[in-house]
């Protein structure tokens, strides 16, 4: 495999503070949900730190899938109406729309791909975490957030004029393309980025290692979950290029390890894509 002069991290790091802020924010969230004195002036006054974020929510608060009775008009009455269990993972679709539309160059995905891509893995890490015995909101988080790496080195790749000619994108195959074209893989640098945004090592460890592509020598067992909602979400239709080779190469490990039922990973998959039309069509 050739490796490529690896882009710095600390390149990657600065690129990534100039995203959008609402993964960011949606890390401070999680902390402050966990606090059970935190109330609806905390969360709002969190949310309003970005203002396209807080005009995504009213927005979501007055959809079909949320409206009911007459519209919002502010952030307070989207977050009751919303409810708290609901605001965070809607606060994060919202963000990672904001971050997904970032134009990519080297990367032949298009945002609705990489949307569709985070909120269904998301869903489904939600639907299959408690029969795995883990953490659902950790586990939706590490979903939606699995392709910040991409997103990441792409750009820090074009503003930094790294590779000017990259070696043409290989459906067959996306780590040995990352390893060739950055000199990392995206989900290193996702584990770098989510890291340093103070993610818990459930989300950045998760993405790390669910491609089973980094150095560690066990991964965590959230990664697993990932994988296998990965490949089912690629057997949905919504994978992305260049991975399918990642969910074959490991899915009978994952399997074996992971302790699913196919009818259990079916059934989850049912209510995650349900879920997942519904909101479709809130985010428009």
């Amino acid at each position: 495999m050739h490796y490529a002069t690896p882009l710095n991290l600390g390149h990657i790091l600065k690129v990534a503070g100039c995203l959008p802020p609402g993964p960011r924010i949606l890390a401070e969230l999680r902390e402050l949900l966990l606090d059970s004195n935190s109330d609806t002036e905390a969360i709002t006054s969190l949310l309003r730190r970005d203002g396209p974020l807080t005009a995504r929510l009213v927005r979501i608060a007055n959809s079909i899938a949320f409206r009911r009775g007459s519209p919002v008009g502010s952030l307070d009455e989207a977050v009751l109406r919303i409810g708290f269990q609901q605001v965070y993972g809607l606060m994060g679709i919202a963000s990672m729309s904001q971050v997904l539309e970032m134009p990519l160059k080297l990367y032949p995905l298009t945002s609705k791909a990489l949307r569709e891509n985070a909120l269904l893995t998301a869903l489904l890490m939600e639907e299959l975490a408690p029969l795995a015995g883990e953490d659902a909101r950790l586990a939706y988080t590490a979903g939606l957030l699995s392709s910040i790496g991409k997103i990441a080195l792409d750009i820090t790749a074009q503003v930094t004029s790294h590779h000017d000619q990259p070696s043409p994108f290989e459906p067959a195959d996306i780590i040995a393309w990352e390893y060739e074209v950055f000199g990392l893989t995206s989900t290193d640098a996702a584990a770098h980025v989510l890291r340093a945004w103070r993610f818990p090592v459930e989300v950045f460890g998760a993405i790390r290692d669910h491609r089973f592509d980094s150095q560690t020598t066990e991964p965590i067992p959230m990664a697993r979950l990932l994988h296998r909602a990965g490949t089912a979400v690629a057997e949905a239709g919504h994978g992305l290029p260049g991975e399918q080779i990642v969910w074959t190469r490991h899915a009978a490990k994952v399997r074996e390890e992971l302790a699913l039922s196919d009818d259990e990973v079916s059934a989850a998959s049912q209510r995650a894509s349900a879920r997942f039309e519904q909101l479709k069509s809130a985010l428009g």
